[in-house]
């Protein structure tokens, strides 16, 4: 299926319209974020920051992003994050709560690790909306199910993309609500493909683009 390119959309951003896509579906399509939400995306890579970026266009609230790295926490801040907590600094659902004393509205794990995931249940309070995002692993988290009843949350997850997915991130793009380029942080030619690949290894890089 092709989609076309708007003129003044460029191809760098272009080349990010898949995982932007995904952001969008997760975030807005599954779990309906609303305007004024309180959001806490865990985990700033690359689609952590896109999940970031697509709820600010939706106009959440507060918008807390959640890392180990100060370095991608100060990218989440260009872009849009009104607080940052890095669990490495403390108990990290203390410190989102003294953000959101009423605890957040949805919650996005971005981040992969199981530890991520754990972080996500522990966040809930009454009616928060949470979505399994980044961890691909097949490993095992625990609910106490009379707490999970209690509080009628809401579960979503989100892999991959679809056609209505990808008309949208094209038009945020056109629209000029989110620039997917502003996570690229490492070009090279072609010929130096090499150290393209070298550079995916390094902890202070986000989306590494390949030029022809």
């Amino acid at each position: 299926m092709l989609f076309r390119k708007p003129a003044h959309v460029s191809w760098d951003a272009a080349a990010l319209t898949e995982p932007l896509s995904g952001a969008w579906k997760g975030v807005i399509r599954y779990s309906q974020m609303q305007v004024g939400d309180d959001v806490v995306v865990i985990g700033v890579g690359g689609i952590g920051l896109l999940c970031l970026m697509v709820a600010k266009a939706a106009g959440a609230g507060r918008l807390v992003a959640v890392d180990t790295s100060d370095w991608a926490l100060d990218h989440a801040k260009r872009l849009g994050a009104t607080h940052v907590v890095n669990p490495a600094r403390g108990d990290a659902k203390k410190l989102v709560y003294d953000v959101l004393p009423k605890g957040p509205d949805l919650v996005v794990e971005a981040a992969g690790p199981i530890e991520a995931v754990k972080l996500m249940v522990d966040l809930r309070r009454r009616g928060t909306k949470w979505n399994v995002f980044g961890i691909t692993t097949h490993e095992t988290f625990e609910l106490d199910g009379g707490y999970t009843h209690f509080l009628e949350g809401r579960m979503d997850a989100s892999f991959g993309t679809n056609p209505l997915a990808m008309s949208r991130a094209i038009r945020l793009m056109e629209a000029g609500l989110v620039d997917p380029e502003e996570i690229v942080t490492h070009r090279f030619p072609l010929a130096k493909i090499h150290d393209a690949v070298a550079a995916m290894g390094e902890r202070e890089r986000n989306k590494v683009i390949v030029n022809p």
